[in-house]
């Protein structure tokens, strides 16, 4: 409900609505306050800082189960036949998802 409301209210306001903008919302304590969010429960700090902490997280996750720095390395079938261990070299391998390559979610698009 509250990221629903902070969308709204850059809307509202004419703000060009980007993902910046929108954490940037999410971690000023202001909004918690204007919507009363937990009455007397948890203080509109907290709920910000907690915020910032939840997309901080949500930002660095997705690395954990993805192929995040993947990297392959090739051989010849002769290196793999071999009765030695083939050991590769460090510019043997080559990086295939990287950071501008990966899937990167965001708080503004469902994922669907």
């Amino acid at each position: 409900m509250i990221l629903e409301e902070a969308k709204k209210s850059l809307i509202v306001g004419n703000t060009h609505q980007t993902e910046e903008t929108l954490e940037e919302t999410l971690s000023r304590p202001a909004i918690y306050a204007r919507l009363n969010c937990f009455p007397n429960e948890i203080s509109p700090i907290k709920l910000a800082s907690s915020a910032i902490t939840c997309i901080k997280k949500f930002k660095n996750d997705y690395k954990i189960g993805s192929f995040f720095n993947l990297a392959e390395w090739r051989c010849r079938k002769v290196d793999v036949d071999d009765t030695t261990p083939y050991v590769p070299n460090q510019q043997d391998f080559k990086l295939i998802i990287e950071k501008y390559n990966i899937f990167q979610p965001t708080i503004t698009q469902w994922m669907k």
